[in-house]
């Protein structure tokens, strides 16, 4: 992952066409700015491509500082949801409720 930031727009999305990214066929590509950070995430080749084209529309590259703040902003906002379809009881071994 490449860190990229923008400093005068935030919480934007850029894509990227399809074409021949080191020869290969390489489909659109979508990226969702957050904030002013914007993660480049794919192959060696991909990724310096779209760097490049990225850095062409004002982005550049996120300084070592910025990068740990980022890392610090998404461990605070991310959670781990569990989801379950209910609760399991049991009355006796032949039957199993859920609960609701």
């Amino acid at each position: 992952m490449v860190l990229l930031i923008h400093e005068t727009t935030t919480d934007s999305s850029t894509a990227i066409s399809e074409g021949n990214v080191a020869g290969e066929y390489t489909p659109s590509r979508l990226y969702l700015q957050e904030g002013k950070y914007l993660a480049v995430e794919g192959t060696s080749a991909v990724v310096s491509n779209d760097v490049e084209q990225l850095c062409l529309l004002g982005f550049r590259l996120a300084t070592p500082a910025e990068q740990s703040a980022y890392t610090k902003q998404q461990k605070q906002t991310s959670t781990i949801v569990e989801s379950t379809p209910g609760d399991v009881s049991y009355q006796s071994p032949d039957d199993v409720q859920v609960k609701e």
